[in-house]
């Protein structure tokens, strides 16, 4: 949209002037805002902002410039030039990369015949994120470029266009030395899938690169192609173990009454186990019980490894009672993603687990508790390769769960999954508290607050989605809330959704959030005041000792209300633990009373800027009036009373 009204033109000198924040959120959120309005007049402003020091002020700024389109793409190419050879051609090439505008595919088509790396890296990926037809004939060319990154580039964008002359003109890089080329090039031959694609395919079964292999076999699972069966049959007898089982599982796809026939052979046949799995598990998608009963008898064997291979089998094939089995295959270590052999066989369980449906849904969820890592990874990878369908369930756990570390995984997941629809899940998430006066819940979370990572990690997960319905909440969360845990991830989300009055808003200052604080404060003072009076009066201490004491009060209010953590608060207390037996002890055997006041007061105090932060010193100037003023009128006069009542 262009920027016409007085409102919207207000709206924009707002976040270009918020660009020059101190607060590094701030000036990203306010970056993104500009891209998200299209305002092209703001172009200039970014691109200096492309200078940040923080990497995502940086990054927003270059989706900003990406999200204003054609208008100032002649800007962004002259930039380039200007700055080759710079750190600043990489952000413009950068910036280049998010352009999505179809007004823009013929100039950049134009860019890849003169553009140097890198900055050509990002006019290819553009190309491909825009998938018009007309930027083919330019990636096409720049497939004989001698740098192997351009080459790579224009191959994915080609694939990513996917039109036949696209995907077409990647066949010719299936003898490429460069295997991240011959893969793209397998995956350009799926998406083509006649007879002489499929046949190309088989050939590069053998590769010698693992990556290639994996990707085809990918392929030809897809493949249906009408005709192939004799040919895919012919080929599984001529073929090494790892092509025997990628045809066996395509052959799944056929049912002709020859595939049937030959794969029950290969079933039969002594031999590699995971071929017989694998053409078993081909009979059983087919219908064929013969498959299913061979599988449910390994199910059983004494050796760990064959029963995995089996349970992986069983779920290829659709049949839920997979899920008990592939759940319990799992142990610590048994699938490591470091080796070869670990990454393929947890591609076919997230595969098996696919097919296998909601029945292992649960218990894949329940795995998100377990001590050990490489499970809860796994499980978490699980579930996000189910994709959309694990967004309700996830979202269920989030809301319901006891256990607060499994909650906020979800949330971590729900973000991971990126589902528009779950962003009200998370977002009552954020809402969680303690009914109550509002200054004493927040003194209670200060102390103990065990669902701050739940909140945390759904401010985060909003930030990921994209969920614009949330930044309202985000805004109190960053702000109000009284983890500043809670309050660094809201703040991170913010700038990554970019809201535009929500930025401006989050731009502006605003001491409510630090007052919550003072108060909160406050009500500790309070209570530290009524002790001091207690034991003083009851004690027979000075009041010289008291009067320190409630110093020692005011300051830890002070180093509270400036950093608001309850790790100052603890300190306090313990250096209130030591002080006052400390203090009694000195008095009782008659040392001077200063030495008492300077335990009472001192400890307290050092205690309390133990746990301060001086970088906060100037975001927390509200905490100055509640700890020094509120605190120590409030904890004094309380002290005071209570021990005038005592005596």
């Amino acid at each position: 949209m262009q920027i016409s009204s007085e409102s919207e033109k207000e709206l924009t000198g707002q976040l270009v002037r918020a660009l020059g924040h101190p607060n590094s959120n701030v000036r990203a959120a306010a970056a993104l805002a500009l891209g998200r309005l299209k305002a092209v007049t703001a172009a200039e402003a970014l691109l200096a902002v492309l200078a940040d020091r923080v990497h995502l002020v940086r990054q927003n700024a270059a989706a900003a410039l990406g999200l204003l389109g054609a208008p100032i793409v002649g800007l962004l190419l002259a930039h380039v030039q200007e700055t080759a050879g710079t750190d600043q051609e990489l952000q413009l090439s950068e910036a280049l990369s998010h352009l999505r505008d179809p007004e823009a595919v013929d100039v950049l088509a134009a860019a890849l015949n003169y553009l140097e790396p890198p900055a050509r890296y990002g006019v290819a990926e553009a190309l491909g994120a825009i998938r018009r037809e007309g930027a083919v004939p330019a990636l096409i060319q720049t497939l004989g470029s001698p740098d192997p990154i351009s080459r790579q580039k224009a191959a994915q964008s080609l694939l990513d266009i996917g039109s036949l002359e696209a995907v077409r003109a990647l066949t010719a890089l299936l003898a490429d030395p460069d295997p991240r080329l011959r893969e793209l090039a397998v995956r350009g031959l799926a998406k083509i899938g006649d007879e002489p694609s499929v046949l190309s395919l088989l050939t590069t079964l053998e590769d010698p690169e693992e990556r290639v292999r994996l990707a085809t076999e990918t392929a030809l699972g897809d493949v249906r192609t009408p005709g192939m069966e004799q040919v895919l049959v012919t080929a599984l007898n001529v073929s090494s173990a790892f092509a025997q089982r990628a045809i066996a599982n395509t052959l799944g796809n056929y049912p002709d009454p020859r595939v049937i026939e030959r794969l029950s052979g290969l079933m039969t046949e002594e031999g590699d186990l995971r071929t017989r799995l694998t053409a078993a598990q081909s009979l059983a998608r087919l219908g064929e019980a013969r498959g299913a009963a061979m599988i449910l008898r390994t199910l059983n064997a004494p050796n760990e490894e064959i029963r995995r291979m089996a349970a992986i089998a069983l779920g290829r094939a659709g049949d839920p009672r997979a899920a008990g089995p592939l759940i319990e295959s799992l142990k610590p270590g048994a699938l490591d993603p470091a080796t070869p052999e670990g990454r393929l066989q947890r591609r076919m369980m997230f595969e098996a687990i696919a097919a296998v449906g909601p029945g292992i849904w649960q218990p894949l969820i329940e795995l998100l508790a377990l001590a050990d890592p490489g499970i809860r990874g796994f499980a978490a990878d699980a579930l996000v390769n189910l994709g959309p369908a694990a967004a309700a369930p996830l979202a269920e756990v989030l809301g319901s769960h006891p256990k607060p570390e499994v909650r906020a995984e979800a949330a971590r997941l729900l973000g991971r999954l990126g589902e528009g629809e779950v962003v009200e899940a998370l977002t009552l998430a954020l809402r969680e508290t303690l009914s109550g006066p509002y200054p004493l819940i927040f003194l209670l979370r200060l102390l103990y607050d065990p669902t701050a990572p739940v909140r945390a990690a759904s401010a985060a997960a909003i930030g990921q989605i994209g969920g614009m319905d949330g930044a309202a909440r985000l805004l109190s969360s960053a702000r109000f809330d009284p983890s500043p845990v809670v309050n660094a991830a809201a703040e991170a989300a913010l700038a990554r959704l970019g809201a535009p009055a929500i930025t401006v808003r989050m731009a502006q200052p605003d001491v409510s959030g630090f007052i919550n604080r003072a108060l909160a404060a406050a009500l500790a003072l309070l209570l530290v005041g009524f002790l001091s009076g207690a034991v003083n009066r009851m004690w027979g201490l000075p009041d010289a000792v008291l009067l320190a004491g409630l110093a020692g009060a005011a300051v830890l209010g002070l180093a509270d209300g400036l950093e608001g953590r309850a790790r100052p608060i603890r300190f306090a207390v313990l250096g209130c633990l030591i002080a006052v037996p400390a203090a009694w002890l000195f008095d009782t055997a008659g040392q001077p009373a200063w030495l008492s006041s300077l335990l009472a007061g001192g400890l307290p105090a050092a205690g309390a800027l133990a746990g301060w932060s001086r970088a906060a010193l100037m975001q927390r100037l509200a905490g100055l009036f509640g700890g020094v003023v509120l605190g120590f009128i409030g904890a004094g006069a309380a002290g005071l009373l209570l021990g005038t009542i005592i005596e």
